[in-house]
């Protein structure tokens, strides 16, 4: 459907890539990866349609519908509502719609001639819009409208609201919105999670798997990329592209194996370089050995010579080892915040102890980003208390704090302002270096660094001053897989506590041990990693489920009347012979035995669902004791038991509604 042939783009200084060759074809899912720099979202605004190369050719299929959501934040000043901006996707649509209304409204005026050429050619033509707008699902674009903007996260009171009164962040959803309204033939999405809470990045995996387009995704969420794509498409610093089959982390295994392979064949080149060389030059000047010695070096000549891959820098750091802090780092006694009216956080109480290792999650809005301020003392509650325990340290990454860096400083001004510390102040160039800023880097001012430089910036800056308690809010955006896989392991390793706010599944599973969701201005505590997390907020949900259906079940057995309190019908027969009479006698009680045998086995069945469901409960209970997260030979037996007791009332409900059914119409 659109295809790359010899593609290349110049930056300053020399090329970004060239002669690259791709397509991209309908049914695809592709995964677009490489190190900041390489040029991914270059070439996805060539795809797109957003830049011309500077060399080779792109081309397009007839027709192909193409929608692009780019990596930065939008900046227009729209004042139509959050609603009618996502429901422009449709204007192709919306007009058919009113030149059906337009039409229907000439056409029932009472001095048209219903015997015109032009009342029969509006007949005709009506009847085709009409169908068309019926085809292209035209009475549901509010519904579909309504379905996308709520998966994404809005409101129903916020649909109305003008979107300039958004972020950019909130603005970007709504683009997003517009795009998936549109099913374009090819999405293009360049860090289509960066915007989205986790709640929403789910709801956007489900949709995008149900749209039969091809995607292209640039993104650095993993477990995103493990869920979405089936090919990976690496591009590499001058490297071309390099196709892997599979999702992200099917890519790592394979990308490993290829490597060994061409370290295996480049030693094995080598050897052989190294033999024939050894030949020539013992035998260059004898006589005997001159035709041998041409053949030689004529094969050498015309080898391949193979190419050891180039091994991209990543960031080199760990964090100073922290001053010993007493047991409780942090606590926080019923605290309260508030916007104005809108209530955020209420009657909190959190201990934080010195080895804690908390993942704060929930929907944008919540109040994660309110929380890690006022436990970072960059913010003040409206009521409560926050203190800080013995020689505790608190070191904060904002989750805007890269765009916060002042643009007219130089890198190593930025961090020299920081540092307050001699022995720092003498080290700065080396921490600037393992954060990848060497040479004349630490001169470039900050308003030409990248978003990922300017996050390794920010990253740098907490590093100045020893803490025992790192708040991180998102500190893995714009920050390349790499980059993100040397974070996980510099916090693995570092020895005091830390609170992390992140939407990035992968990074919440390597480092959590304890996840507290932030919900309806409280916080509830779950124990474990984001994985287990999930798993424990499905067990919830499926409860509820459960539950419901219970209550379903008292109900109807409750207002179910007994069979001898039913009603007989009076009807006048004519006279029966003895022998009919007897058979119908035989026939009723035969059908009052089986109905009294149904009775009994509901009542059975519901005995047995009271039972399980006090089970149930008991399990839960259990499961919910932060003791039994320390076991975890029990954990899983409990889990494996409250699992099995699913199936089974599952079963007693579905035999339940078979019975119930069959009293009904006995």
């Amino acid at each position: 459907m659109v295809s790359l042939e010899d593609v290349g783009v110049n930056v300053a200084g020399g090329s970004l890539f060239e002669e690259i060759g791709w397509r991209v074809d309908l049914g695809n899912r592709v995964g677009l990866v490489g190190p900041n720099g390489a040029g991914k979202s270059t070439l996805l605004k060539i795809l797109a349609g957003e830049r011309t190369p500077d060399s080779g050719k792109v081309h397009r299929a007839k027709g192909t519908r193409l929608g692009y959501l780019p990596q930065d934040l939008p900046t227009d000043r729209i004042t139509r509502s959050v609603f009618d901006e996502a429901k422009a996707a449709f204007a192709e649509v919306i007009a058919i719609g009113a030149e059906v209304d337009r039409l229907a409204a000439w056409l029932g005026q009472p001095d048209v001639d219903h015997q015109s050429a032009a009342y029969e050619k509006a007949i005709e033509q009506l009847g085709e819009l009409q169908h068309e707008f019926e085809a292209r699902d035209g009475f549901r674009i509010d519904a579909q409208t309504a379905q996308v903007l709520s998966g994404l996260g809005f409101s129903e009171k916020e649909l109305y609201r003008p979107l300039a009164s958004f972020s950019g962040g909130w603005r970007m959803r709504v683009m997003l919105a517009k795009i998936l309204l549109a099913r374009p033939d090819i999405l293009l999405l360049d860090e289509p999670t960066n915007h989205l809470d986790l709640e929403s990045i789910e709801w956007l995996e489900a949709y995008l798997q149900s749209l039969p387009s091809a995607v292209v995704i640039v993104s650095h969420d993993r477990a995103f990329l493990d869920h979405m794509v089936t090919k990976v498409v690496e591009l590499g610093m001058g490297d071309g592209l390099n196709e892997y089959t599979g999702n992200y982390s099917a890519y790592e295994i394979e990308r490993e194996k290829r490597k060994e392979l061409i370290v295996n064949a480049y030693a094995n080149q080598q050897q052989q370089l190294k033999q024939t060389e050894a030949f020539i030059e013992r035998f260059r000047y004898k006589s005997t050995k001159a035709r041998q010695v041409q053949s030689r070096i004529k094969q050498m000549d015309k080898i391949d010579r193979i190419e050891l891959p180039d091994e991209q820098s990543t960031i080199r750091f760990q964090f100073p080892d922290p001053p010993r802090a007493g047991r409780i780092v942090a606590s926080l006694r019923h605290l309260k915040k508030a916007y104005g009216q809108n209530l955020v956080l209420d009657d909190i109480s959190l201990d934080i102890e010195r080895t804690d290792r908390i993942a704060l999650v929930g929907v944008n809005g919540a109040g994660k980003s309110t929380m890690a301020r006022i436990l970072a003392g960059e913010e003040a509650p409206d009521g409560g208390v926050r203190e800080l325990g013995h020689n505790a340290m608190v070191a904060y990454y904002a989750q805007h704090q890269a765009e916060a860096l002042p643009l007219n400083k130089t890198v190593l001004e930025v961090v020299d302002e920081a540092a307050n510390d001699p022995d720092v102040r003498r080290r700065l160039r080396s921490m600037l270096g393992s954060f990848l800023f060497r040479g004349d880097d630490v001169f470039k001012p900050v308003s030409v660094l990248s978003g990922g430089e300017k996050s390794r910036l920010a990253l740098c800056k907490i590093l100045l001053q020893p803490a025992n308690l790192l708040v991180l809010d998102e500190p893995t955006n714009h920050l390349d897989m790499a980059s993100v896989q040397v974070l996980i392991e510099a916090l693995q390793d570092f020895t005091g506590a830390f609170v992390v706010v992140s939407h990035d599944r992968y990074f919440l599973d390597q480092l959590a041990r304890t996840v507290i969701e932030v919900r309806g201005h409280h916080l509830k505590t779950y124990l474990g990693n984001h994985a287990e997390y999930a798993r424990l907020k499905a067990i919830e949900a499926r409860a509820e489920v459960l539950a419901g259906k219970a209550e379903s079940v008292a109900a109807l057995s409750k207002d179910r009347p007994a069979a001898k309190s039913a009603p007989q019908p009076k009807v006048v027969e004519k006279p029966k012979t003895a022998e009919e009479r007897k058979r119908e006698s035989d026939q009723r009680a035969q059908q009052q035995r089986e109905r009294r045998g149904v009775e009994r086995q509901v009542q059975t069945v519901e005995a047995s669902i009271a039972e399980k469901e006090e089970h149930r409960t008991q399990l839960e209970v259990q499961l919910a004791d932060p003791a039994v997260h320390a076991d975890a030979d029990r954990l899983r037996t409990l889990s494996e038991q409250y699992r099995a007791s699913e199936v089974e009332l599952a079963h007693l409900y579905g035999r339940w509604e078979e019975l119930s059914a069959s009293l009904e119409t006995a």
